[in-house]
């Protein structure tokens, strides 16, 4: 079962993701991010030195053009109602160290539920078009 934190402010929404795992910090867990290692977020979660990703000019397309394709999703699926809650988190009741802050809810017709997930990319290089 699922409950929903909502939060108002960007500030509130990064102390709250802090504590436990995020959705996109379990890569980083099992092995398989190419950005984070299992210790380095070990010691970020033990209070160590936390990057800042703010200026990262990566991170900044990537949340300029997350609503873009949002709206685009919609205009390519009106299937599906979309609704979006940018610093809500949604935990497990059982187990509320594991949580998410979605992209988009997705919600059929019929009452059926989905996440949206939306990722950008650049490739670099021909190696990188290839991939």
């Amino acid at each position: 079962m699922l409950e929903r934190l909502h939060i108002e402010t960007r500030e509130e929404w990064l102390s709250k993701r802090s504590v436990g795992i995020g959705a996109s910090e379990s890569a980083a867990i099992l092995g398989l991010s190419k950005w984070e290692t299992p210790i380095s977020l070990w010691r970020k979660k033990v209070g160590g030195e936390k990057k800042d990703l703010s200026n990262n000019e990566a991170v900044q397309r990537g949340n300029r053009m997350e609503p873009a394709i949002r709206e685009f999703f919609k205009a390519l699926h009106p299937e599906y109602e979309i609704e979006h809650h940018p610093f809500d988190i949604l935990r497990q009741k059982e187990m509320p160290f594991l949580f998410a802050t979605l992209d988009g809810e997705m919600k059929t017709h019929d009452g059926k539920f989905g996440v949206l997930e939306i990722k950008t990319a650049e490739p670099r290089g021909v190696e990188g078009w290839k991939e």
